[in-house]
């Protein structure tokens, strides 16, 4: 049960994650480049990463692998790094390549 509120902590704070690093690496390239692209809210990226995400399938645990600690502990961890820390490492060479571009 402690395992499921973590999966759901990790995927509330991912979806936050994702949807503010989506909005500044938007606001940061395409505004510039399309001067009628309005800018990205909050809200507004939360519904485009969905709409992205829809089309981009993930690892799909089964419950075999979920049976012991291990695999509990790798499933939450995978989870932890496709939706916090990738968003939050594309925000990183975003903002060098904004740096170095704008």
């Amino acid at each position: 049960m402690s395992a499921l509120i973590v999966g759901l902590a990790v995927d509330i704070v991912a979806i936050f994650v994702s949807a503010m690093c989506g909005m500044v690496i938007w606001n940061w390239f395409i505004p510039p480049v399309f001067p009628t692209a309005p800018q990205l809210t909050v809200p507004f990226a939360m519904g485009l990463s969905f709409t992205v995400s829809a089309f981009i399938s993930t690892k799909q645990y089964k419950l075999d692998d979920l049976e012991d600690d291990e695999g509990v502990f790798n499933a939450i961890f995978s989870q932890a790094m496709n939706g916090i820390i990738k968003p939050v490492f594309l925000l990183g060479f975003g903002w060098i390549v904004h740096s170095i571009a704008f």
